[in-house]
């Protein structure tokens, strides 16, 4: 179970990385910007500290979601006393 949960996690950086950057570059980008603009936009993003902390929170808590364990079903029932 833990395996797949490392996959999945792997998977969520890979696309996370992949994808942010040249989805809100495309999304925000001035038009008329030669293709070596573009390139050196997308080195200037992702030599920002920044973006790696956002990235680094967001793997972070998908990791913490999938990997750590909760397992209520083996506690006990709580007893449900009459409001009189």
């Amino acid at each position: 179970m833990k395996r797949w949960a490392v996959l999945v996690v792997l998977l969520y950086f890979l696309l996370l990385v992949g994808l942010t950057v040249p989805l809100s570059l495309a999304a925000f980008y001035p038009p008329g910007g030669t293709l070596q603009d573009m390139v050196g936009a997308y080195r200037e993003v992702y030599c920002e500290w920044l973006y790696w902390v956002f990235v680094g929170l967001m793997v972070a808590g998908q990791a913490t979601m999938l990997l750590v364990p909760i397992d209520l079903s083996l506690q006990r029932p709580t007893t449900r006393r009459s409001v009189l």
